[in-house]
This record gives C-alpha cells, sequence and structure tokens, in this order.
C-alpha cells in the first residue's frame, strides 16, 4: 500500500539514511524495532472503534505495570521495520493509539533472531511512531490496520534510533 507521506515525515526522512544504506552484517542486519510504551492514559485511544477504559484496557499487548506512579500499564510493540506489521496482531482488529509516553519509552533494534542491536531507554518518542501527528517527542500516535499494518508506516524514520 502506497501513502503520501507529511511534509514533518519527509523531513526526518532527509536527515537520514534507509535501512538498506547501512553497511552490517546478515548477523547484525536490524529487522524489528521493538517498543516498550508506558500507557498512561488508555482512554485516550481507540481499540476496535471504541476508546478504551482507564482501568482495563481492551487494547492488545497491553500488561499490567508494577510500581510506577506515571503509568498503570505497558504495552510491547513489535515491529517489521521494511513493512510496517506489528507482529502478532489480531487480524481484523484497528487500533488508533495515542499514549502519552515523554521519555519513558524503551525502544530497541532487533536483529532476525530477536537479538538487540541497540537499545535506547527513557528516550523521546521516535519520529517513527509519530506517523498520524506530530506528537511534539512526548506521545505515540500510530494507527494499526486491520491487517496488523502500520498507516503511513515509514521505514527511514527507525534510523533515528539506529544509528551504525
Amino acid at each position: 500500500m502506497k501513502y503520501v507521506h507529511t511534509p514533518y515525515q519527509k523531513q526526518l526522512a532527509a536527515m537520514v539514511k534507509t535501512m538498506s544504506d547501512i553497511p552490517v552484517s546478515n548477523k547484525d542486519q536490524p529487522v524489528f524495532l521493538k517498543a516498550v510504551l508506558p500507557v498512561r492514559h488508555p482512554q485516550n485511544s481507540r481499540f476496535n472503534g471504541e476508546w478504551d477504559d482507564e482501568h482495563n484496557p481492551k487494547m492488545p499487548m497491553v500488561t499490567k505495570r508494577v510500581g510506577s506512579d506515571f503509568a498503570k500499564h505497558t504495552m510491547t510493540l513489535v515491529v517489521d521495520i521494511e513493512s510496517g506489521k506489528v507482529q502478532d496482531w489480531n487480524e481484523g482488529d484497528v487500533a488508533e493509539l495515542n499514549n502519552k509516553v515523554v521519555d519513558m519509552g524503551i525502544y530497541s533494534i532487533l536483529n532476525k533472531d530477536g537479538d538487540a542491536l541497540v537499545v535506547t531507554e527513557n528516550h523521546y518518542v521516535p519520529a517513527a511512531l509519530q506517523l498520524d501527528d506530530d506528537g511534539y517527542d512526548d506521545y505515540v500516535r500510530i494507527t494499526i490496520e486491520e491487517e496488523g499494518y502500520i498507516r503511513e508506516w515509514y521505514p527511514a524514520l527507525v534510523q533515528q534510533i539506529y544509528k551504525p
């Protein structure tokens, strides 16, 4: 599926190389982006057209978070960098994420075996996860479509995290 990218996305992408330009061995080839996101206000996101529930989120891949005053839940997404497909997504489900993460997310670039090549903790939200609107580096704003693909995915934006 071909998308028209916003001027914001184009500007960011112009600053980075594409993933295929990275000279690395096959073992070190980046394949997945893993994002561990604190979910502060689940009710700001929609799941299958309905606002989510603050006390009992319906959003997939959300787990209870222990010992945090900032967020009571955590969402973990693993995304194929080239295609934008969220791994283990239930086909038919649609999610519109609008989660305030600020600088509390953990972002990893994984190889095909799931080994971490880069881990960035307590970092602002990368542009690759602010596709629906400029999240001001604080918000994850993406839509995951029925087939599990992130709408308007732009792989070059992952370069903000992975700079060999």
